[in-house]
């Protein structure tokens, strides 16, 4: 079990470290605006919670499912004649053409928000997003399962280590918050800036 750790927290931590480019910006907005811990708290619940609930799914035989229906689609994707394809580059056509109607139909309407502006919720919401836009890369995560699974674990042994593992994912981030905190007033004037 110790050596399981061990492995968890030095993946954890290098997969940790790849989040920092992209929440940076996010992070340095909340820092320096109206409420700083509670948008701080919201983005980091988003980003453990959204990570957590997918790796779910990996720990519990997702996988099979995939393989069994990935099978199906790729024979599917592959026809002759190319329906697929074809079908699928149609759809996102459509979509994009729809999305770019919508952003014209706005026409300069709308005024650009503050980030003060943003919510709790919509820092949640933007951690989850990154997270999920990136997870189809997340080697690191995928390793940490994949020693999780080699374990032979219990259900909730899996859940305790996949829990484990997010906790430490998310300990680089924290450098912001103590930055915060260590630095006191000035930090937010600092982090106004640099969000800006």
């Amino acid at each position: 079990m110790g050596a399981l750790l061990l492995t968890l927290t030095s993946i954890a931590l290098i997969d940790g470290l790849y989040v920092i480019p992209v929440a940076v910006v996010p992070l340095m907005l909340f820092l320096g605006g109206e409420r700083p811990m509670r948008g701080f708290l919201a983005f980091m619940a988003g980003i453990f919670l959204s990570n957590f609930f997918l790796g779910i799914p990996l720990l519990f035989g997702f996988d099979a499912l995939l393989d069994r229906f990935g099978a199906l689609f790729s024979d599917w994707w592959h026809q002759e004649p190319a329906w697929g394809k074809g079908i699928l580059e149609i759809c996102i056509g459509l979509l994009l053409v729809a999305f770019a109607h919508r952003i014209r139909k706005g026409g300069g309407k709308r005024q650009a928000r503050s980030p003060d502006s943003l919510s709790p919720w919509q820092g949640f919401l933007l951690a989850a997003l990154l997270i999920l836009t990136g997870f189809p890369s997340a080697l690191p995560y995928f390793a940490g399962i994949a020693q999780i699974l080699r374990e032979d674990f219990s259900p909730a042994g899996m859940l305790t280590a996949l829990l484990f593992y997010n906790l430490v994912f998310i300990l680089p981030l924290m450098i912001f918050p103590l930055l915060y905190l260590w630095v006191g007033p000035r930090a937010k004037s600092w982090f106004a800036v640099l969000g800006n």
